[in-house]
């Protein structure tokens, strides 16, 4: 799989967490990722992002197969990432 590079302009960023063990980032458009795999993986490209970007972290929805929960979102700094989820709102489903 090809990855998207990191593109300074972008100002929103999507991290998903797909399973326990799979994570995912993308930017605001979410054509194509820009990392995948482990959460430490994943991590370490999310530190890497400007401290002025927005990143909306999401969790797999259990009540539903294919369905997102929106847990976090970090603006600015990324030091604390790792943190438990503060806010938790509607569910997101992809488009087919």
């Amino acid at each position: 799989m090809q990855l998207k590079r990191i593109d300074s302009s972008m100002v929103v960023y999507h991290y998903f967490e797909k399973s326990p063990t799979e994570f995912v980032l993308f930017d605001d458009e979410l054509d194509m990722p820009i990392i995948y795999g482990s959460r430490n993986l994943v991590d370490a490209t999310v530190r890497k992002l400007p401290s002025t970007v927005t990143v909306i972290y999401y969790k797999r929805d259990t009540t539903e197969k294919s369905a997102f929960k929106r847990k976090v979102i970090y603006k600015g700094k990324k030091e604390d990432i790792n943190r438990q989820p503060q806010i938790e709102t509607e569910r997101v489903k992809p488009s087919p």
